[in-house]
């Protein structure tokens, strides 16, 4: 027993270890000098040593190189985020020169173990979480992790993958290195991508990751800026999406994330090309049943995403839907971001109305008998939902023109209708 869970052990330390292989996008974009600098201080930030001596006298170039050792490697999160460069001359010749690092004193040796062992926790719980799964999948899941367990909070200074994995909040150079550190783990090719946003003109970093040959952008801080919701419009996200709120100014080629094919909204047709009421109304109804209440709906260009602002909105049409389908109505809870063109619904308190009587097979007999329980239940209000617009002016000319609720409520002397809209139901109240 004791030889068959040592080797069970070593097996499944094998099979871990085999996953953490790492692709370095910002090493493959420097020439081979800069890349021998990029070996050797690699080595040093993982060794923890002060100096290193080069003989290389161009500041901005090693300044170049080492930043690509830091969004490479988040594993390194205990370095500060710069270094001092110091150059020796004889004739004012240089002869030598020095880059010193310095390490954030909170992380002794013995914190650092501490810390790895918390990160590997997460790793292996990820990784038995995701067993079986795709990459799409397994980027999903990471994707959620991180939303689900970290809180954006712009006091954070810590930019390492430490702030968000550990300390469970952070800025967008944390959320990024956060998710960089997992893909790495998965051996899923990524790496980080450097800009702005848009709409604030700060900087910003965000995530690439392929899945099948295919790139996609990941933005996790943006689609957890909200406490309330995730905004999917963010994960596995291409171009012409991303691009509209996000401006790139990468030290690196950046890969062209083209097809959809795994766009996240797009997989679950929320990402909406052209526009379709009745196709929109169909996605709506689908993600309030499968997706816990909350919709986040994408459009292509920026006048279908007005012109169904416009009619949902506005027009109340979102409000005839949920009514026509049995949902009351009290509070409808919307986002919207004009940038990216993207709407989102929180209809996580949205609940089916028990009192709506669905009328699936009209006919005058039932329609007697629902109204008669309802009264002898002592309510004085009856809600009554039709299939189509001929059921319901039938129920209206038996209930109402023929006068037959009169005569089904006995002693009724006056009623109050309340029509909808653009639905196919009607309420009575007495």
């Amino acid at each position: 027993m004791y030889k068959k869970k040592i080797t069970l052990i070593i097996v499944l330390f094998l099979i871990l270890n085999s996953l953490y292989s790492v692709d370095y996008f910002y090493y493959e974009n420097l020439n081979d000098e800069e890349k021998n600098i990029y070996k050797e201080i690699q080595t040093s930030l993982i060794q923890k040593e002060n100096s290193l001596d080069l003989t290389i006298f161009d500041f901005d170039k090693i300044s170049k190189v080492f930043y690509s050792v830091i969004n490479d490697n988040p594993q390194i999160f205990y370095v500060e985020n710069n270094i001092n460069y110091q150059t020796s001359f004889v004739n004012e010749i240089p002869i030598s020169a020095q880059i010193q690092f310095s390490y954030k004193e909170e992380f002794s040796s013995k914190v650092i173990d501490e810390i790895k062992s918390k990160l590997n926790y997460i790793k292996y719980r990820l990784y038995f979480e995701t067993l079986g799964y795709s990459n799409f999948e397994i980027v999903k899941t990471c994707f959620e992790y991180l939303c689900n367990n970290s809180t954006y909070d712009s006091n954070v200074t810590d930019q390492t993958l430490y702030s968000i994995l550990i300390e469970r909040k952070g800025v967008c150079a944390s959320y990024a290195k956060a998710f960089k550190y997992l893909m790495d783990f998965f051996d899923i090719p990524n790496y980080l991508v450097e800009g702005k946003l848009i709409d604030s003109n700060e900087k910003h970093i965000w995530n690439m990751v392929e899945i099948e040959g295919l790139w996609y952008h990941v933005d996790v801080t943006q689609a957890d800026s909200n406490e309330k919701y995730i905004d999917y419009s963010y994960l596995c996200s291409v171009d012409k999406q991303i691009l509209k709120d996000h401006l790139i100014e990468s030290s690196i080629d950046i890969k062209k994330a083209v097809a959809d094919d795994y766009y996240y909204l797009d997989t679950i047709g929320c990402y909406i090309k052209e526009y379709d009421q009745s196709k929109l109304n169909t996605v709506i109804l689908s993600q309030i049943k499968n997706n816990n209440g909350l919709v986040v709906i994408t459009f292509e260009n920026k006048r279908d995403y007005k012109k169904s602002l416009n009619n949902l909105i506005e027009n109340k049409n979102l409000s005839h839907l949920l009514l026509n389908n049995g949902y009351k109505i009290d509070n409808i809870e919307y986002y919207i971001n004009d940038y990216a063109d993207t709407v989102i619904f929180n209809f996580e308190n949205l609940v089916q109305d028990n009192e709506l009587i669905i009328v699936d097979v009209y006919s005058n007999d039932f329609l007697e008998n629902q109204i008669k329980e309802i009264i002898l239940k002592g309510n004085s209000e009856i809600k009554l939902l039709f299939n189509n617009e001929n059921e319901l002016s039938r129920a209206k000319k038996f209930l109402f023109e023929e006068q037959n609720i009169f005569k089904i409520i006995e002693g009724l002397k006056s009623i109050e209708i309340v029509n909808y809209d653009n639905t196919f139901r009607f309420d009575i109240l007495f």
